[in-house]
């Protein structure tokens, strides 16, 4: 990487219920490990398959995330809601400090369709503050 003041965190949502096909590649996990870039697995603990909790979630209405998340989601789409929380988890895992600003990087299986410039405002309680749209495929325009 070019500046030296750059740092690179890949947050990987290697669900085990996701199929194989859509997790990292274990190449990819050993180039990370050889360029010792950060690698953090979120294994989101969910108690029934996510797909019966979304059908489930979509035939009755209930909600499958909290309400902050649930904004996000109506007003970034889920890779908005994503590149929060991949900000939220650098922060627990002490990979990102209170005053940083983030670049994060999201999408869904079909690809990256979201990127957001961030800002780490405090640690306790968590506050995270929007600076720029860098892309957003999911915003209505």
């Amino acid at each position: 990487m070019g500046d030296k003041n750059t740092r690179l965190v890949v947050v990987s949502h290697d669900s085990r219920q996701l199929p194989k096909e859509w997790r990292f590649r274990d190449e990819v996990t050993a180039r990370l490990t050889r360029q010792k870039i950060p690698l953090l697995r979120n294994y989101p603990i969910v108690p029934i398959p996510l797909r019966l909790l979304r059908r489930l979630a979509d035939t009755f209405g209930f909600l499958t995330v909290n309400r902050r998340d649930q904004f996000l989601e109506e007003t970034f789409g889920t890779g908005g809601r994503v590149c929060f929380q991949i900000a939220r988890l650098a922060l627990k895992e002490c990979k990102i400090r209170e005053g940083e600003k983030v670049v994060t990087i999201a999408g869904e299986k079909s690809g990256v369709n979201t990127s957001l410039l961030l800002q780490i405002e405090s640690s306790r309680p968590v506050r995270i503050s929007l600076l720029e749209i860098i892309v957003n495929s999911k915003l209505k325009r």
